[in-house]
């Protein structure tokens, strides 16, 4: 089979542990829990993509371990992933989560109703956005090219 570059492409993946600090409320949980450690660690990945003979990113996929991230904490990790590797647009960054209730709530949810919805500890979430753009940065430094 004659394989051509419209079937290969650029390809990165970095990681990051996002450990929370000890005593923070975890999120998804109907009474206040705190955390306490954890045996493993909570990580932020990152793949980052180009077209086979690009010089620039052309999309990153951001994968947090966290039950969810409200918009404007995926608005700030995409502004920060997007200045951490250059020409790549905030606008192509994909922010997911796993869905883990070991960590601190990333959104408001919940309690609305009672106008006692958790808040978002901006201390971490710069932590977060930290780690996923040093794991943006080391993805695109170590993409290498990849069979579709």
């Amino acid at each position: 089979m004659n394989r051509s570059a419209r079937d290969t492409i650029q390809m990165g993946m970095g990681c990051e542990a996002i450990n929370p600090p000890l005593g923070v409320p975890l999120a998804g949980y109907p009474n206040k829990r705190e955390n306490t450690g954890g045996e493993l660690d909570l990580c932020v990945r990152v793949a980052v993509f180009a077209e086979a003979t690009s010089p620039s990113p052309a999309a990153a996929m951001v994968v947090l371990d966290n039950l969810g991230a409200g918009p404007d904490v995926v608005a700030k990790i995409r502004q920060t992933v997007a200045g951490a590797v250059d020409a790549l647009p905030p606008a192509s960054i994909l922010v997911a989560a796993t869905h883990t209730h070991s960590a601190p709530s990333l959104r408001a949810f919940g309690g609305q109703e009672t106008g006692k919805a958790p808040q978002v500890n901006a201390d971490y979430v710069a932590r977060i956005a930290g780690a996923a753009a040093r794991a943006a940065a080391a993805a695109w430094e170590r993409r290498t090219t990849v069979r579709i």
